[in-house]
């Protein structure tokens, strides 16, 4: 049973995507310090950000209906990508442990998990993709309906290698692969790199491997251009 984040009483069955029940015991690795963020509670006054929520939750949704879709919210830093992508996490659901047991029927929702995976790219990067971890990219396999990669493009310099805008193409390449040529896996990526077509500097970075492999999971209109919106944490300073 997969709790719903915009609708609290209602329960969303996904028989391919299931892998907790409430009432189970919560591990370390479901407890999320993720903050719970719903679509609901943003400022989507803007056209272009009620376009990019739009966006996130067509991706979302279809994710969860088990069709891999991916989207990429690119700008510069304060105008809400990342805020965007943690509420697309929590549209999926959540799985939420009982707070006393099953009979009494109430919910902990101070240890909600997410369904949907949320990961920093530098911390994808540098430890999860490092060889000497020999990490096995299964996300799909084990319910996870889709990925946030937020951050992309500031990632740490991959250290003791000869070479490292290759190895950080490589790394992608195993994550991208997987999602748009492999198994099947949705992808929700944050960026402050540009993807406008005159100096895609995200296409750049990624390499042509890469980028192909992007078009191919997100559809057209998927990729999001945020650059031009006022920082919004310096807006809410009064400067």
């Amino acid at each position: 049973m997969i709790y719903s984040i915009d609708r609290p009483g209602e329960t969303r069955q996904r028989p391919k995507f299931a892998p907790y029940k409430p009432g189970e015991p919560a591990t370390t690795e479901q407890i999320t310090m993720l903050p719970l963020i719903k679509f609901s509670d943003l400022d989507l006054l803007h056209p272009r950000i009620e376009h990019a929520s739009r966006v996130l939750i067509e991706t979302a949704e279809a994710n969860m209906r088990g069709i891999p879709t991916g989207c990429v919210l690119a700008g510069p830093h304060g105008v809400g990508k990342t805020t965007l992508a943690m509420a697309a996490v929590w549209h999926a659901g959540a799985r939420v442990p009982w707070l006393v047991d099953e009979e009494d029927g109430r919910l902990d929702w101070s240890l909600a998990s997410p369904v949907a995976q949320y990961i920093k790219a530098n911390e994808l990067i540098n430890k999860w993709l490092d060889p000497k971890n020999d990490y096995e990219i299964d996300w799909q396999e084990r319910g996870i309906p889709f990925t946030v990669i937020d951050d992309v493009g500031l990632e740490q310099t991959i250290q003791f290698m000869k070479d490292p805008a290759t190895e950080l193409q490589r790394r992608y390449y195993q994550v991208l692969d997987y999602a748009a040529e492999g198994v099947g896996h949705g992808l929700i990526i944050t960026t402050n790199r540009s993807i406008d077509p005159a100096a895609n500097a995200l296409r750049a970075m990624l390499g042509e491997a890469n980028w192909s492999r992007i078009l191919k999971l997100c559809p057209k209109g998927s990729l999001v251009d945020l650059n031009g919106l006022p920082d919004r944490r310096v807006a809410s300073s009064g400067r």
